[in-house]
């Protein structure tokens, strides 16, 4: 079995997306003969250094297109490289390919987590593909609510999988000894955020959080030299001597910042950030998060300790429960970490495929 992973995404990208995409082609690998990963050319090229600034192996081929083609003209410029791969299979994360490979024949499946990339029309087209039995398979989202959306916009249950992003459990599973500590040791509580610094990631909600628990540290790790500067610049402003920004750290090393976490905070104050929430449960770490649909449909308050969306005196409350319970939060913590062992990469890779081979979903799911 031959699986094309696809994606029109560059590499050496430092968003998330592009994490995603490079560790579920590592997953196919694991359960297919052979896996091939295509994307643009990006700011990295070398081979030894994507695998290591993504923390993946070399268990899959990796195809780099040119960097131009994107968007609208990926599709057709990158068939003559999918058709000289002859593959059994293609997964596109792109709204428009598995159309394109559909039509010549190829069983292919889409992997869009909603329906903002598609206008009606386009919709429509994956509704009349999907009915008249012909090589597309189907929709890939990753949350219940997303799989609604699209059984609602007219698309066909048998024909749609929702599964969360997956986690890489052996990285972040909190090890018997601990490796060294990045934190300050000054004994004070740590309350940290690992990803990048955008306002829609809940950045201002922690900042504000941070005003109100003068008593905690909050670290901040991540984020591009800009967005380090403008939040470095707002921590100034408002004297937040307990806010911390500890920059981009590579992907290998992204588990040790967690494991010495009192709390982790996951505060979008909307929409999802579920490949954070997926590695803060197996870190085995407490986690505060935003009450929002998005999480709420993968997690409960048996997992995390909630905070309202968008309010940060409501992420300051929740950050002196969690630190003031300690026994509440080991549980919560260690009933997030068993969650996430189910969330594993290859175990995602079998669902994806079952929409092609119904027999590759494992016994256990």
């Amino acid at each position: 079995m031959k699986v094309l992973y696809t994606a029109a995404y560059a590499a050496g990208s430092t968003r998330a997306r592009m994490l995603n995409v490079v560790r579920t082609g590592e997953s196919f690998a694991a359960v297919a003969d052979e896996a091939v990963l295509l994307t643009r050319r990006g700011p990295v090229r070398d081979r030894a250094t994507l695998n290591e600034q993504y923390a993946v192996g070399s268990g899959f081929r990796w195809i780099q297109v040119p960097g131009w083609m994107e968007r609208s003209v990926f599709p057709p410029l990158v068939l003559p490289w999918i058709l000289r791969e002859r593959p059994d299979v293609v997964v596109a994360r792109h709204w428009t390919l598995p159309l394109w490979t559909a039509r010549l024949g190829i069983p292919s499946i889409l992997e869009a987590h909603d329906l903002k990339g598609a206008r009606p029309p386009l919709i429509r087209r994956y509704i009349r593909a999907a009915a008249r039995g012909s090589a597309f398979c189907g929709i890939v989202t990753n949350s219940d609510a997303h799989l609604r959306a699209y059984q609602e916009a007219g698309f066909p249950a048998a024909r749609l999988i929702a599964t969360p992003c997956a986690v890489q459990i052996e990285a972040f599973t909190l090890p018997e000894s601990l490796p060294a500590d990045p934190y300050p040791a000054n004994g004070r509580p740590r309350a940290v955020y690992a990803g990048h610094l955008y306002d829609h990631k809940g950045i201002p909600q922690i900042l504000e959080a941070a005003a109100q628990v003068p008593e905690v540290d909050f670290h901040l790790v991540g984020g591009t030299a800009e967005d380090l500067e403008q939040v470095r610049a707002r921590i100034a402003e408002h004297g937040l001597a307990n806010c911390h920004l500890h920059g981009m750290q590579p992907s290998r090393d992204v588990p040790r910042w967690l494991w010495h976490a009192d709390v982790l905070l996951l505060p979008p104050p909307e929409g999802e950030s579920p490949l954070k929430l997926a590695e803060y449960l197996a870190s085995g770490r407490p986690v505060v998060a935003a009450d929002q649909p998005g999480l709420r449909a993968l997690v409960s308050e048996r997992e995390v300790f909630w905070a309202q969306a968008g309010d940060g005196g409501a992420l300051a409350e929740a950050v002196r429960q969690a630190l003031a319970q300690p026994d509440a939060a080991a549980a919560r913590a260690t009933a997030g970490q068993a969650l996430a062992q189910t969330w594993s990469y290859p175990q995602r890779a079998r669902q994806m495929l079952a929409l092609w081979r119904p027999e590759l979903v494992p016994t256990e799911a």
